[in-house]
């Protein structure tokens, strides 16, 4: 089984090669024997949502913001420990960052997607990194809706427009 690509970013621009970063190094290969991620998918529960994302401090706030609007979340700091979480739990919206260590946004998208599990879960990317706007951004964007995810947001948005992105996603 091979993944269908890796992202490599500069300053101004991204290239995908032939396998994930991850996979290359076994990692993502390691966590999809170690998951046994069954094939039966349940119902998603309507109301959970899945952080993941290595920075604590980000993944508190972002918690604390959608807990006092009535939903539910769980969180992870790494793409595998969100793997595990997806399919003990499958959340009805994963919010995921670009940049961990080890196995990063990109390959956990791509392990996401690849599993009846997660293949219908709607994920949202997330980074601090780079703007959006810029080239760089726009260029990771058009990659990581390839992959299946809906949309990328700058963790330096607002909260609410955030959490306005989330409830439009989830109605």
């Amino acid at each position: 089984f091979r993944a269908p690509c890796t992202v490599s970013c500069t300053k101004t621009m991204c290239s995908v090669q032939g396998v994930p970063k991850a996979l290359v190094q076994g990692e993502s290969l390691r966590v999809h024997k170690k998951l046994n991620m069954n094939n039966s998918v349940n119902q998603e529960n309507k109301n959970l949502i899945l952080i993941i994302d290595d920075d604590k401090n980000y993944r508190e706030i972002l918690k604390i913001k959608l807990q006092s609007s009535g939903y539910e979340v769980i969180e992870a700091n790494s793409g595998k420990e969100g793997l595990e979480l997806l399919n003990k739990h499958k959340p009805a919206l994963i919010l995921l960052d670009v940049v961990m260590p080890i196995m990063n946004g990109i390959d956990t998208l791509f392990w996401i997607k690849a599993h009846p599990v997660g293949k219908n879960i709607k994920v949202l990317m997330m980074t601090n990194k780079f703007d959006l706007k810029e080239e760089i951004g726009e260029q990771y964007n058009k990659i990581v809706k390839k992959f299946g995810a809906l949309e990328f947001f700058n963790k330096s948005e607002s909260l609410d427009e955030i959490l306005n992105r989330i409830k439009l996603i989830l109605k």
